[in-house]
């Protein structure tokens, strides 16, 4: 019994001690204690704050898919006119159409006024 009530007076000074050294600590540390103990007992109740990803993960992917969309859009009107070019040249008559466009619209000019 008199180990209890030593026991119980060490522990006893020991909170008096403590209660006072809280006390003194500026409002900055009990801040950052704070909120470190919110995260610890979030992390022990398993509360997550995972949930927050999910909208952010959905709009990284609507703007991937918009990119997307953007460059196969880009892609497909650059090959329209890559074809468009690539008729012009093959065209055996087409390059001496182009080599003389001053002389047929000369002529076209010529045969409206006469």
């Amino acid at each position: 019994m008199i180990g209890d009530k030593t026991e119980q007076q060490f522990i006893d000074e020991v909170k008096t001690v403590f209660d006072q050294n809280v006390e003194q600590i500026d409002a900055e540390t009990v801040s950052r204690l704070n909120n470190i103990r919110n995260i610890a007992l979030d992390t022990a109740t398993g509360k997550s704050r995972h949930w927050i990803l999910y909208p952010a993960g959905a709009f990284a992917a609507a703007g991937l898919a918009i990119i997307i969309f953007n460059v196969i859009q880009h892609d497909v009107s650059t090959a329209t006119i890559r074809a468009e070019d690539i008729e012009i040249i093959s065209a055996i008559d087409g390059l001496d159409f182009y080599e003389n466009l001053e002389f047929y619209r000369w002529l076209e000019e010529y045969e409206t006024s006469t």
